[in-house]
């Protein structure tokens, strides 16, 4: 609304305009700082070791190399 200059209460859209990219611009470094945690702790997750049946014995493997139809041990 701010933009059109009939009923806009500002003299230049500029005025309107910086504001929102300051907003705009916070929240990319909000959810990109979100993100990155999320990362960081699926690599943590995906670290740890459990077992899987293989050829009738427990082998130890990673989470991250568990495949659909494993049978594991949790």
């Amino acid at each position: 609304m701010s933009s059109i200059d009939i009923i806009s209460p500002l003299s230049s859209k500029a005025t309107a305009l910086f504001p929102m990219l300051f907003v705009l611009g916070l929240s990319l470094i909000r959810e990109g700082y979100e993100d990155y945690q999320k990362t960081s702790q699926d690599n943590l997750v995906n670290a740890n070791i459990t077992l899987r049946l293989e050829d009738g014995e427990w082998k130890p493997i990673r989470w991250d190399l568990i495949q659909v139809g494993d049978i594991i041990k949790v």
